[in-house]
């Protein structure tokens, strides 16, 4: 049987497998010559399909042999049109990659940022077991910490509030403790005034009981028991006027501590009103809802927004309680 005639010479398909065979897709210039070497090939491909249909339309007896050409001719194609599709792939693999790294790499940047904000964030809990000094050591360390755009890039303004919001802590903090100290060391004072009063009386009373002893043994005659009296009636009225100044001091000590209890009390009363405002802004914060998002990125942020909602819940309402 005669070889069917599709006008499509198969040098031609062996020159255009030659001219694309060595193809690389590195760049986009690249890119675009493989693009134009499938782009001939389909070229051809579609002059193949279309001849096919014209030839078996014509005459059905000449279909096997049409068919056959056919395959036979798209088999031609077939590898160098691969070819060229696989060399597309591999630089669209290389693309979709660097994509692939890119991500990552800016999320661990943002991630490395919020690490930082949040460590500063978190401080103000840190000081639970510090004086005040410490506290004061660890509000000037803060102060000195220099926000910059070029460490904190679009967190800057987050970085710079979060950090005023540390220092306003770390100040109240500061205050209470040294409130507390100056209260705690007047108490030790007074203790240790009081104390000492004691051991003078002690040491008082020792002293008068020696001399007592002492003027009964040399004194046995009617001048001795009225030397004796007198002593004793001294002795009794010092012991008088020292247990009145004890008695007196212990009264005032009692007073300033009222004093110092009503005190406390008001300022708690005083303080109920901003307690109770705190409490509830924390309150808000729990039942604040965030935003819905799709995105990956955009969930661990909110997931991060989440988290630092809830420390700064749990703090707002350990430092009122702390008022």
């Amino acid at each position: 049987m005669e070889l069917v005639k599709y006008n499509i010479e198969t040098a031609v398909i062996t020159a255009l497998a030659v001219k694309y065979a060595d193809v690389k897709v590195v760049d986009g210039k690249s890119k675009e010559f493989a693009m134009a070497g499938l782009a001939e090939y389909r070229e051809l491909r579609l002059k193949i399909d279309a001849k096919h249909k014209e030839l078996k339309a014509d005459a059905l007896i000449y279909g096997r042999a049409v068919d056959a050409e056919k395959n036979r001719l798209k088999g031609l194609l077939e590898p160098g049109e691969q070819h060229l599709k696989d060399a597309r792939q591999v630089y669209d693999d290389k693309i979709a990659a660097k994509k692939t790294e890119k991500d990552r790499i800016e999320q661990e940047r943002i991630d490395t940022i919020l690490s930082k904000i949040a460590d500063i964030e978190k401080v103000p809990s840190t000081t639970v077991s510090m004086n005040s000094e410490m506290v004061a050591s660890r509000c000037d360390f803060y102060v000195g910490i220099q926000i910059t755009e070029e460490e904190y890039q679009e967190f800057t303004e987050k970085a710079k509030q979060v950090k005023l919001a540390t220092l306003s802590a770390l100040d109240d903090i500061y205050n209470d403790k040294v409130i507390q100290e100056k209260e705690s060391a007047e108490r030790k004072a007074e203790i240790e005034k009081i104390e000492k009063l004691r051991a003078e009386q002690a040491e008082a009373q020792a002293k008068i009981d020696k001399e007592k002893a002492a003027f009964e043994a040399e004194k046995r005659a009617e001048q001795e028991k009225q030397d004796r009296t007198e002593f004793e009636r001294k002795a009794q009225e010092q012991a008088k006027a020292q247990a009145k100044r004890q008695a007196e001091q212990e009264v005032q000590m009692k007073e300033k501590e009222r004093i110092e209890a009503e005190r406390e009390a008001k300022r708690q009363a005083d303080l109920l009103p901003d307690k109770e405002k705190i409490i509830a802004f924390a309150d808000m914060l729990v039942d604040l809802k965030l935003p819905v998002v799709k995105s990956q990125a955009a969930k661990l942020i909110m997931a991060e927004v989440n988290a630092q909602l809830d420390d700064l819940q749990s703090l707002i309402r350990s430092q009122a309680e702390m008022m």
